[in-house]
């Protein structure tokens, strides 16, 4: 592949100078997709830090546009989860929740992100946000959730939120909604692997559980 330079996870220093020679010479419409393609496999190769910096040059590039910047902090708070930095993802989550007119670009389920944050919270800020996050994902049609893996997190997330109010009626309806949508078939059939729940196993039994 001609272009192969920036989907390598290669970042010694010698990569480094090439890759920003590279760079360099792209064009500015191509320069955000070479930063973000590249931030990808270095996050993918467990360079996390070295990730997020790429990204958010992207961000900051002259060629960047709203569309896709907030797909980027999407995946940046997506890191910085991993990384057990939890408050730094919370930034960056409200922010695209925050700036509606640039959310374009996201998986759809920032505001499930956000509240797999928020949920078990006990700061009153956190609990007051998470509920605004969950009458609005309730207020959506059919609750908003056409694919089946944003349905299963939802629904995790409600349970999570029946045990905090030790409302036992909820979390049992909760748990057999999240363990519906954990087998339900693909919702594109020509795509199989599209939106389909990959809980571990240890997750479903928690939701058995939580269900009786």
């Amino acid at each position: 592949m001609a272009n192969e330079w920036y989907r390598t996870p290669d970042w010694d220093a010698a990569a480094q100078a090439d890759f920003e020679a590279r760079l360099a010479r792209a064009r500015p419409w191509g320069r955000v997709q070479y930063l973000n393609i590249k931030a990808g496999q270095l996050a993918e190769a467990g360079l996390l830090d070295e990730a997020v910096v790429l990204q958010e040059r992207s961000i900051a590039d002259p060629g960047a546009v709203p569309f896709h910047s907030n797909g980027v902090r999407e995946s940046m708070a997506q890191i910085r989860i991993a990384q057990g930095r939890t408050d730094d993802a919370i930034l960056l989550l409200r922010y695209i929740l925050e700036n509606p007119a640039t959310g374009n670009g996201t998986s759809g389920a920032t505001d499930i992100s956000l509240l797999e944050l928020l949920v078990e919270r006990r700061d009153r800020s956190s609990r007051d946000l998470a509920k605004k996050l969950i009458e609005h994902r309730l207020g959506m049609p059919d609750d908003g959730l056409p694919v089946n893996v944003h349905s299963f997190r939802f629904a995790v997330c409600m349970v999570r939120h029946a045990r905090v109010l030790r409302d036992r009626q909820m979390r049992r309806e909760w748990a057999a909604r999240a363990l519906q949508a954990a087998d339900a078939p693909p919702v594109l059939p020509r795509k199989p692997f599209f939106g389909v729940v990959k809980a571990d196993e240890k997750t479903l039994h928690w939701l058995q559980r939580q269900a009786r």
